[in-house]
């Protein structure tokens, strides 16, 4: 049998044991923890200087994209719309970063600004519908004539005449310019009308204007935007039949509208709604 005495140191060298270990354990734990962190530290570093290297080099290498599209872009742009009148129609307002870049690509291309049509949000139908005059001097609250003087507006930005003189005379802040009749139209709608807040007469008006400004298929129609618009209008656009540019502030997106002033019909830029980068130059036949 074994005595008591016998059984203590067992019990004693066994707890012993156990202490053992559990020291063991945990400096070898802590210490493969502690490499562990350091290799995972080390590796997120590289990373990290590998995703900024990468982002620099491509940073450079758009910077001289830019330029050389930059540099080209005179001898794409000259007499590109030689003699061709341009429309241009806004829709919820014109910031001067839009109309800028358009008049300039315009000139450049040596085509003039026909008119520039602006119609802010909340639209005053009834304020364009007593310039019209006619039947449109009942407008009320029937939606279908709405829609009729809408159309009707948009014809007019077209071919001119006198409804287009009309609105010219009566609403000059709003109507500037010849209105002798437009070769092309560039159509700018605002982020944020596509918001709940847009009255529904100013989106039938819209809208209607719209069907008028494609309804002759030779003038070409080009919706357009900046790079860093939010939300996209391009959906609004090509959905009514416009071709499109997401990127008017750029040097590309200028060449882009003028090919497609000339006829080029897609939508182009660099965002994921466009279909290439720059259509290709309409033929000269």
């Amino acid at each position: 049998m074994f005595d008591f005495r016998y059984h203590a140191l067992s019990l004693a060298a066994v707890f012993l044991a156990l202490g053992i270990g559990i020291v063991l354990g945990v400096t070898i734990g802590d210490s493969l923890v502690s490499e562990t962190e350091e290799s995972v530290r080390s590796s997120l570093r590289g990373d990290l200087v590998s995703a900024r290297d990468e982002a620099e080099r491509l940073r450079a290498e758009l910077g001289r994209r830019n330029e050389v599209i930059e540099r080209v872009y005179p001898v794409l742009a000259a007499n590109r719309l030689l003699g061709r009148r341009v429309a241009v129609v806004a829709l919820g307002g014109l910031p001067d970063d839009v109309a800028r870049p358009i008049r300039e690509a315009v000139e450049d291309a040596g085509g003039e600004i026909d008119s520039t049509s602006v119609l802010e949000t909340p639209v005053d139908e009834r304020e364009l519908a007593d310039a019209v005059g006619g039947r449109f001097a009942r407008l009320g609250s029937d939606e279908r004539l709405l829609a009729r003087l809408g159309e009707r507006i948009g014809r007019s930005i077209v071919l001119g005449g006198t409804v287009a003189n009309r609105l010219e005379r009566r609403l000059e802040d709003a109507f500037e310019g010849d209105y002798d009749g437009a070769d092309a139209v560039v159509v700018y709608r605002a982020p944020g009308e596509e918001s709940e807040d847009v009255p529904e007469t100013t989106a039938i008006l819209h809208d209607a204007l719209l069907d008028g400004l494609v309804a002759r298929e030779r003038v070409p129609v080009v919706g357009v935007e900046r790079s860093g618009d939010d939300p996209s209008q391009i959906r609004f656009y090509r959905d009514r039949g416009l071709s499109t540019v997401d990127n008017l502030d750029e040097a590309a997106g200028r060449i882009a509208l003028l090919f497609a002033l000339e006829g080029a019909r897609g939508a182009f830029g660099f965002k994921d709604s466009a279909e290439e980068p720059l259509p290709e130059p309409p033929s000269e036949d």
